[in-house]
């Protein structure tokens, strides 16, 4: 795919440079003491350089929303399976609770 799009842009690289060529305007003013005509040339802009990253930046951000917000996730999982594990080791609440929970689902083993 990039050897396409290379392939393109070189393409596109002449035809734009002459519609930039094109757009360099002459302009008459006529001046009323002389009845000649000054003509000033115009020189074509130059075309605005964006920063490489200001331009991913503002092409991917919603992606990078994306991220932060699965990067929250994962760190508050991790944070509350840790919590549960430390929990497990120091004390036996989560084993009366999954007694608790044997006893009323009425849970068979077979």
């Amino acid at each position: 795919m990039g050897k396409k799009k290379n392939k393109f842009r070189q393409s596109q690289k002449p035809r734009i440079q002459n519609e930039v060529a094109r757009e360099t305007t002459t302009i008459s003013i006529p001046n009323p003491s002389n009845t000649q005509v000054e003509t000033v040339k115009t020189a074509p802009e130059a075309p605005i350089k964006v920063d490489r990253e200001t331009e991913l930046n503002a092409k991917y951000a919603h992606i990078r929303k994306d991220v932060n917000k699965l990067l929250i996730v994962i760190a508050s999982l991790t944070i509350i399976f840790v919590g549960i594990y430390i929990l497990g080791q120091k004390t036996d609440v989560l084993t009366n609770i999954g007694d608790w929970i044997y006893k009323i689902g009425n849970f068979q083993l077979q």
